[in-house]
């Protein structure tokens, strides 16, 4: 049997993840929009895949629009596929800090896990209303943070299905390598 076709929903790089979704969910072959685009880091190796529409709250590049995920400057039902992957860290310096992180540097973060998940509701609420019909919305979590596990997928489920959005499939990232959590784990 031949198993070189076979796409797996666990899976060791974040580039496989999403190079199989667009192979499984996006007959264009790329991300209509990043509304969490940064500076582009999750495309690095995957070029090809690089959104046609890129926007943040905070741009770091000129092709970037500046705008909050939860209140998107784009018409309803106008966009195909959109990837959303905010900042899932809270309460790890706050602002008036010195000794920011190297995640606090580069990214805001929220006061609380609540704040995220309300964040999560709102943001999902605004991408119902962009998405067209049969659109997809791949969500980029983590379920344990601040050293507790919150199973935000679970939540981020549930918010979707309260617009209307169906969960079609869930990939899972097992990293190779430990990855970066609290030494007393």
């Amino acid at each position: 049997m031949d198993f070189s076709n076979v796409i797996y929903s666990l899976n060791t790089s974040q580039d496989d993840v999403l190079r199989n979704i667009v192979k499984l969910y996006i007959p264009e072959g790329r991300i209509h929009l990043d509304c969490t685009y940064s500076k582009g880091v999750f495309y690095k190796n995957l070029p090809e895949l690089e959104p046609l529409l890129k926007s943040d709250l905070n741009p770091q590049t000129s092709d970037t629009i500046e705008a909050n995920a939860n209140n998107l400057p784009f018409a309803d039902n106008s966009i195909r596929s959109i990837v959303y992957d905010p900042p899932f860290v809270f309460g790890i310096n706050p602002p008036e800090s010195e000794n920011k992180s190297v995640i606090r540097k580069r990214f805001s973060s929220y006061k609380s896990m609540k704040h995220l998940f309300a964040d999560y509701k709102r943001s999902i609420r605004e991408f119902a209303r962009i998405l067209t019909p049969r659109g997809i919305l791949v969500v980029k979590c983590q379920d344990v943070t601040d050293v507790k596990q919150y199973l935000t997928h679970v939540e981020i489920i549930l918010q979707a299905s309260m617009v209307g959005l169906a969960c079609e499939d869930l990939f899972v990232v097992k990293y190779r390598n430990t990855p970066m959590i609290a030494p007393h784990w």
